[in-house]
């Protein structure tokens, strides 16, 4: 939650834009608002931060997002998020089952495609596709629905939107 928002926020802040922070975990987002508050506390005006799914999440006004990313792994384009992307929008996410990757010491390690998808002017989807050559590691997208799920390692969601402070 915490280095995904402060890259963000650095990016908005100039033209006074916000980023919006959303972990599941309450833990993780103490642990962001205070990392920002030591290190960047020249970027908290620009940035909210939230406890919830980040699939399940809408801005409470109901505006989209010019930006939107997950820092977790889907198996799919969460297409909730795309819905919420304003025209010209993009989000990003690591996408797919982990392929397995040789690191630098020889090590078979699990990466997954990072993914694109941009939205036009007028709000069309133009690209939904893989981003670049690179390769990800990240924890899993934990599901929407109510079900206990077994502990696993938290995801985030950041969106940004230049228009909202």
């Amino acid at each position: 939650t915490g280095f995904l928002t402060a890259v963000l926020a650095r990016l908005v802040a100039p033209r006074g834009g916000c980023v919006v922070a959303i972990d599941l975990f309450v833990r993780q987002v103490e642990h962001a608002k205070r990392t920002m508050t030591a290190c960047y506390p020249e970027l908290l005006p620009f940035v909210t931060f939230a406890v919830a799914n980040g699939l399940d999440y809408c801005d409470p006004r109901g505006l989209p997002f010019d930006a939107i990313a997950i820092a977790c792994q889907a198996t799919e384009v969460p297409q909730g998020l795309v819905r919420q992307l304003a025209p010209s929008g993009r989000l990003v996410a690591p996408i797919g089952r982990p392929q397995q990757h040789e690191d630098p010491t020889g090590r078979a390690r699990p990466h997954h495609k990072y993914w694109l998808v941009q939205k036009d002017a007028f709000g069309t989807v133009v690209f939904n596709g893989r981003a670049g050559p690179i390769s990800v590691n990240f924890v899993p997208l934990l599901p929407s629905s109510p079900v206990k799920q077994p502990m696993q390692a938290p995801c985030s969601v950041s969106l940004a939107a230049p228009d909202r402070v």
